[in-house]
């Protein structure tokens, strides 16, 4: 398979980068073409036997009520963010820790996006052909917009699947990427492409978040319309896979974050007591084992659903934003911070007639985005149309300063 020339900037600045950038580009490329330069880029076979470890569909695991999270199992040494990335209409924006927000792309239609562990970079897949729902450009961005590496994918729409998510390790060392044929692949700094998960109907991972030492991938799958999601985790050495939680059975999975510093995954979980798209927060060993109740959105009203999470780089703090049932669209409620040493839960001062539907950290204070709840169709989801506000909270002190007003 040729390879199309690359367009690259500030090469000699960023060696590293750049060749990490053109792993990615080439896995991409890789996993979407018929035929592979072996030599080149080692693949791994999609039909290599996978382990999988369920629970029994008529058993399901039980759970208990957890008290408090013990601190960091180690220091963290992967590098705080240096800003947060977010999409604002169809363009892709960023926000540093300090100063204005900038677009990085405009006008292109994004299938997904991934930064950096240290934000200085993203991943972008763009559709080129959207009307095919096939050809992508894989695209590799600095902070400022400019281009360090960008690839047309050469392969026919009929041999290539969509990308739907990526993500970067936080060591900077791998990227995973899951495609809308349900496969998973990992590229390696060394070159090496590997499926962790095959090909499969009815498949499709989803909210890809890795182990803060880069080992172990978690994702939920199938996120599929009117199928309950599971948690697996897939190791990213020898892509042998463990289903941590059963959406069949033990209650759909609808977010999830790998807690920095801990071997453990929260996870929020449907119930019949939450609204849709909401449910109690639960945290899962990465082992294996029993889920255990961290918070119910019983705390917060007699009905309401958590939706989204966010944990802090040093795992001590755990956002999450709550909604309840609304006459024709779901009603914020608040949100939150966890500290998870003492099971403590605070909350965070947000404008009325405004409903929170994104978390970052960056550093060690939250960034969150609001939007209209007039205009709200989804609990906790930004769909693109809606005006919205970013903020900054500090934490500590409970302070929050509006960053940024979009359209």
């Amino acid at each position: 398979m040729a390879v199309p020339p690359v367009r690259s900037h500030d090469a000699a600045k960023r060696p590293a980068a750049v060749v990490l950038a053109l792993l990615l580009a080439l896995a991409l490329l890789a996993a979407g073409c018929e035929e592979v330069d072996q030599a080149a880029v080692p693949v791994g076979r999609p039909d290599d036997p996978i382990s999988i470890a369920s629970p029994s569909a008529s058993t399901p695991a039980p759970t208990a009520r957890i008290q408090s999270i013990l601190p960091p199992e180690a220091p963290l040494s992967v590098p705080h963010a240096s800003r947060v990335y977010f999409t604002s209409g169809g363009d892709l924006w960023q926000m540093p820790r300090e100063g204005p927000p900038a677009p990085v792309v405009t006008g292109r239609d994004i299938l997904a996006f991934g930064p950096s562990p240290d934000g200085e970079q993203v991943a972008v897949v763009f559709a080129t052909q959207p009307e095919m729902n096939g050809n992508s450009t894989v695209g590799i961005m600095a902070a400022d917009g400019s281009v360090v590496l960008e690839l047309p994918d050469p392969a026919p729409a009929e041999s290539q699947a969509p990308v739907r998510a990526i993500a970067w390790s936080p060591t900077g060392s791998a990227v995973a990427v899951a495609r809308q044929d349900g496969s998973l692949t990992l590229v390696d700094i060394g070159g090496t492409v590997q499926f962790l998960a095959p090909p499969q109907p009815e498949s499709l991972p989803d909210d890809l978040s890795w182990s803060p030492d880069g080992t172990m991938l978690a994702y939920r799958d199938p996120s599929l319309p009117g199928q309950a999601s599971s948690l697996y985790v897939v190791s990213a050495a020898t892509g042998e896979r463990t289903q941590l939680v059963a959406g069949e059975t033990d209650g759909a999975v609808l977010d999830l974050i790998w807690l920095p510093g801990r071997q453990a995954i929260a996870y929020v979980r449907s119930s019949p007591a939450s609204i849709e798209g909401g449910g109690d927060v639960f945290v899962v060993p990465a082992s294996g084992g029993p889920s255990q109740l961290l918070v119910s959105a019983g705390r917060f009203a007699p009905v309401a659903g958590v939706v989204n999470l966010a944990a802090a780089p040093d795992g001590r703090t755990l956002a999450m934003s709550v909604y309840i049932p609304g006459t024709d669209h779901p009603l914020f409620h608040g949100l939150w911070l966890l500290d998870t040493s003492t099971m403590d839960l605070t909350q965070v001062p947000t404008e009325r007639g405004e409903a929170v539907t994104d978390l970052w950290w960056v550093d060690r204070r939250l960034v969150f985005r609001a939007v209209d709840e007039s205009r709200l169709v989804h609990a906790g989801i930004y769909t693109g149309t809606e005006p919205f506000a970013l903020y900054e909270v500090d934490p500590a002190t409970l302070q929050v300063r509006e960053r940024h007003r979009g359209p």
